[in-house]
């Protein structure tokens, strides 16, 4: 299934917590209503993929698609990002992992609060989450990509800092500025974000998260082509 951009949906997301040596498969399960649901993961003896539950885990109920995942390797958490199908909008869950289990937050949070398009999440150490997508700021005239940080709250949840920073400002309807992947450079502390502009070509900007849990917002540098009319 596509949106029309020429991407495909994403209706899966895999992640792995090296502390509970467990992953977490992430989908949309048709057969419960489009659900978000997963099964917990390991590795056995053989080196093969062994699922200890034959029951799924119920992450959210409703329609989700265009789900990503990552590990939350402070905090042992899973982070999940998805669409909701009914408002078209990035969503936010997370789900606690133990040695063969996941089991669902309950907690959910609207990330954009206006149409969404592939939302996508990485770790960025000390208990932060990054989430990307592009947004429809317009109602259809104006897509954006984004950026905002998420913090572990320390005790049940987590929350949105200093707000949604704008990763390319330039867009429109008909030359959006959208399908936006980001990395973490641990090393360099960096996210490295790549996506395509207004132009259609392959760009990509380095960001610094700056400020203090609750506050943290995201500063890029200057954008770098990688390829020039790029197909999208």
């Amino acid at each position: 299934s596509g949106d029309g951009s020429g991407k495909t949906f994403k209706f899966n997301a895999i992640t792995f917590s090296e502390t509970s040596s467990t992953g977490g498969l992430f989908f949309r399960n048709y057969t419960t209503g489009n659900n978000l649901e997963c099964r917990a993961f390991n590795i056995n003896s053989s080196g093969n993929a062994n699922i200890p539950s034959a029951s799924n885990v119920t992450v959210l109920n409703d329609d989700y698609s265009q789900i990503d995942a990552c590990w939350d390797a402070t905090n042992n958490k899973f982070f999940i990002t998805a669409k909701k199908d009914s408002d078209d909008k990035a969503w936010g869950t997370w789900v606690s992992v133990g040695s063969g289990s996941i089991t669902a937050s309950g907690n959910t949070f609207e990330l954009t609060g206006v149409p969404a398009n592939h939302p996508q999440c990485i770790d960025c150490g000390s208990g932060r989450i990054a989430a990307a997508y592009s947004v429809d700021w317009s109602s259809g005239s104006v897509w954006r990509t984004y950026v905002q940080i998420l913090d572990w709250n320390g005790s049940s949840n987590y929350q949105t800092s200093g707000g949604h920073t704008s990763v390319s400002n330039n867009g429109t309807s008909s030359s959006p500025s959208n399908q936006i992947d980001i990395a973490w450079h641990a090393s360099e502390s960096k996210i490295i974000a790549v996506y395509h502009n207004e132009n259609n070509d392959v760009a990509c900007k380095v960001g610094t998260i700056t400020g203090t849990p609750g506050t943290h917002y995201t500063s890029w540098g200057s954008e770098v082509t990688v390829a020039t009319a790029a197909e999208l």
